[in-house]
């Protein structure tokens, strides 16, 4: 072979060679690309007849060492259109750390409602207000003056969760 004819063919593959690696590289980023959209659907509950960002107020009337009780919280998903899951826990402070929560009325241990513990309560979309029972037992006295006003506030959370 003669030096044009090796030179021809070097150029040749040369060229050939770029052509492949231009149209592999043309061919790999000419992908399409697809947007996807999505509309969040509504959802809402309430709480005692108030919106997640409202306060409510419930009076244990008199209270002592040794007594105990209950009261209910209203949750309400009417107008939701997913399933909420409610996160129930209580937010006591030391002047009432004798102050415990249960889901049941024989305040059972493991029933017990804390931070740590919260009771949960599924939601149906679009279902009935339904009530929720605390029971509450003050075990022992943590220093509270007579007549002095003791308050405590719960967390009711809801979040969405699939159907």
């Amino acid at each position: 072979m003669n030096n044009n004819a090796k030179k021809n063919i070097i150029v040749f593959s040369v060229i050939g060679l770029f052509l492949i690696t231009t149209g592999t590289f043309a061919y790999f980023r000419g992908s399409d690309s697809y947007g996807i959209k999505g509309k969040a659907i509504n959802w809402t509950f309430k709480a005692e007849n108030k919106n997640s960002k409202e306060t409510f107020v419930k009076e244990l009337g008199d209270v002592v060492p040794g007594s105990s009780g209950s009261f209910t919280i209203n949750l309400d998903p009417s107008g939701t259109n997913t399933n909420v899951e409610c996160s129930i826990s209580p937010n006591v402070n030391n002047t009432l750390a004798g102050m415990k929560l249960y889901s049941d009325e024989a305040h059972t241990a493991a029933n017990e409602i804390t931070t740590e513990n919260p009771l949960k309560v599924n939601l149906t979309a679009n279902a009935s207000a339904q009530n929720v029972t605390i029971y509450w037992v003050w075990e022992y006295d943590t220093g509270l003056l007579s007549n002095q006003t003791a308050t405590f506030s719960i967390n009711v959370v809801g979040r969405q969760i699939a159907s």
